[in-house]
């Protein structure tokens, strides 16, 4: 039974539940979309154990970019998972209908419990991982080690190279 406090959550939870069913997959992709997560005090995402999901997913990251807390299973592909806690709820993938019925019930958990979620450390987390600046950055560091790698080969290729002049002469 739901206590009177989590009432006031309902609402946002049917508007994301009827975002959810029509907008489909493509949904992160309109404005629309994010007007609807802004304004929710929850997001979740059900995985079947059956779909791929490479990751955290696009979603669920612009959803912790606006600080608001995710009941998922792809939350444990969190890069920082001492935080995970703080920023939402990692559920089970849906495998039964004993996995859909602990994932309603750590729902429910969320939302009676949305005070203790942190948005400010979900910000700091897409901030500090998945924006356009720790992409660049990230880039980077990428093409320096493959230029000090290469360079460093170019090092040993020419002592192979060397030596393998001298044993010959």
């Amino acid at each position: 039974m739901l206590n009177f406090s989590c009432l006031a959550s309902l609402a946002s939870l049917r508007t994301i539940l009827n975002c959810w069913v029509t907008s489909g997959f493509s949904a992160s992709a309109t404005l629309g979309f994010l007007t609807y997560i802004s304004a929710s005090d929850i997001y979740f995402l059900p995985a079947h154990s059956d779909l791929r999901f490479a990751g955290i997913g696009v979603t669920v990251m612009e959803t912790l970019g606006m600080g608001v807390p995710v009941v998922s299973p792809t939350l444990i592909h969190i890069p920082d998972l001492d935080v995970v806690d703080d920023v939402g709820v990692v559920t089970p993938y849906l495998r039964s209908v004993e996995d859909a019925v602990r994932f309603a019930r750590q729902l429910l958990y969320a939302i009676e419990n949305l005070s203790t979620f942190k948005p400010a450390i979900a910000r700091e987390i897409v901030k500090k991982f998945y924006s356009w600046e720790s992409f660049v950055n990230d880039f980077k560091d990428t093409l320096e080690n493959i230029m000090n790698n290469a360079m460093y080969l170019d090092y040993v290729m020419s002592i192979v190279m060397t030596r393998s002049y001298v044993d010959k002469h």
